[in-house]
């Protein structure tokens, strides 16, 4: 028996996605009730919000998960999967797209990601662990050196591994 070798799923433009992507504006507190999840507003377990707005905002871009840990309850994307973890995103993104960029540290990534857009994934390194994030997950602008910019915020740590999925 072979394994079944996941089958790929075309990407959203980016302009569809960052329309999509919830406002940095949008608190906690908001981004749960528009999902339904209000549950979840003051577990400690989901206070990180990053991989549910990239998530939802892949829901609303018409790409949406194929597993999660969540569904939307509420709204015209009632049903459809959200991941709140940054890890298990990424790696169903590399299921769905295919293999990222891979960067062994953000100061290749950013030198090589001038001035491009897509989903960043930044993964923090061993001293991080302690706060309870694995790392981060984002919308990256295209923007000149210097000068990153993501949907939410970026962490180009000095030892962060990123992954990168360019979209167009």
């Amino acid at each position: 028996m072979t394994a079944r070798l996941p089958s790929r799923v075309a990407k959203p433009s980016f302009a569809t996605l960052a329309a999509a992507y919830p406002a940095k504006s949008m608190m906690l507190p908001a981004l749960y009730t528009e999902l339904g999840i209000e549950a979840l507003i003051y577990d400690p377990a989901y206070q990180n919000t990053c991989a549910i707005r990239v998530s939802y905002a892949l829901a609303k871009a018409g790409t949406p998960l194929r597993r999660g840990g969540l569904r939307i309850n509420r709204g015209p994307h009632k049903g459809q999967r959200i991941e709140p973890g940054m890890k298990n995103l990424s790696e169903q993104l590399q299921d769905m797209w295919g293999p990222p960029e891979r960067f062994d540290s953000s100061a290749d990534a950013k030198t090589k990601l001038v001035m491009r857009q897509g989903v960043a994934a930044f993964f923090f390194n061993d001293l991080l662990p302690i706060v309870g994030a694995q790392g981060h997950i984002d919308l990256l602008y295209p923007r000149r050196p210097g000068f990153e910019e993501c949907a939410n915020t970026c962490f180009f740590g000095p030892y962060n591994k990123v992954w990168f999925w360019d979209l167009h």
